[in-house]
């Protein structure tokens, strides 16, 4: 009874939120909705329990010693390397109801990653699509030009462009050198990328309402005079890759349901990735069955 009572209430919620929304106001600006986004013709089905990995981007000079690794509770490992992805896409078949860890290896340095949080790919499976994006406009961990910048110990700064920088042996023979990457991870989709000249990057995201695109990103350096670094970044998030959030805030709420209400009606206008993720069933058009998936979610009917 209890069950049926809280479905009930629930679906009212839905109804309350599609008479507000008509009161409602767009929550940001024409300028701060823009961002710099693609979408390619190439999309991946993969199925539950499934990891597609694969890279974008890379060339002869591409830092090749990241991979990741998905830890069990158990410790058991399943890994990949993501020099191995460079010609065709890997995939990894992980075990049902199991518990992950997510991490980043390096060659040079193990791995490092997640110690607490915990991911279960047991519902990741659907269909993921390629897009374009201009990196710096979705993270504050990118520049303009797509590289990323780090302190190092004496104070100064140094930008990593996703190579690996050769600076010999130090005057004691300590091996001197820089290396950085990243990936992406959107529900059962790992993308390790380097971005173009212009800050341009190429990832696979998830189609499913409510899953974000999140970046693992490393960068070592030590230099002969000493000055050295060594940071890793752990689940930043790409904000406004999430299917459902129109308003691109990195949340869905009652908001984002009201915009693509308004869109119908035909009083707001949207941008290229306003569409993409308001079409959350991905039927191709947009309509009020997509607000009413939203304000499902929001109540936790779907």
């Amino acid at each position: 009874m209890k069950s049926i009572i809280k479905k009930i209430t629930a679906i009212a919620m839905c109804g309350v939120l599609t008479v507000g929304s008509v009161l409602m106001t767009g929550a940001v600006s024409e300028d701060e909705n823009h961002k710099d986004f693609e979408v390619t013709s190439t999309t991946q089905k993969i199925s539950n329990n499934q990891l597609f990995v694969t890279t974008t981007g890379y060339t002869e000079n591409t830092d090749k010693n990241f991979g990741a690794k998905f830890q069990t509770t158990e410790e058991k490992d399943y890994d990949i390397w993501f020099k191995d992805c460079i010609n065709a896409p890997r995939f990894l078949n992980l075990p049902k109801g199991e518990k992950f860890v997510k991490y980043m290896m390096t060659q040079g340095h193990g791995y490092f990653g997640n110690v607490q949080t915990f991911y279960q790919f047991d519902k990741t499976g659907g269909e993921y699509v390629k897009v374009k994006i201009k990196l710096s406009d979705f993270s504050r961990l990118f520049n303009e030009n797509g590289t990323m910048t780090s302190e190092l110990s004496d104070g100064s700064y140094k930008d990593f462009d996703f190579t690996y920088e050769d600076f010999e042996t130090d005057s004691i023979g300590v091996n001197c050198y820089a290396e950085s990457g990243a990936y992406a991870t959107s529900g059962g989709a790992v993308t390790s990328f380097a971005p173009d000249k212009d800050g341009y990057a190429e990832i696979y995201v998830s189609r499913q309402l409510g899953v974000d695109t999140k970046v693992m990103s490393y960068r070592y350096c030590r230099l002969k005079d000493g000055a050295h670094c060594d940071y890793g970044i752990i689940g930043d998030t790409l904000v406004g890759l999430t299917c459902g959030d129109t308003d691109l805030n990195g949340y869905i709420s009652v908001t984002d349901a009201t915009l693509v209400q308004k869109y119908v009606a035909g009083i707001e206008d949207f941008d290229k990735l306003q569409l993409f993720n308001s079409d959350v069933n991905d039927d191709g058009e947009i309509s009020v069955v997509d607000a009413t998936l939203i304000q499902k979610y929001i109540v936790g009917l779907s």
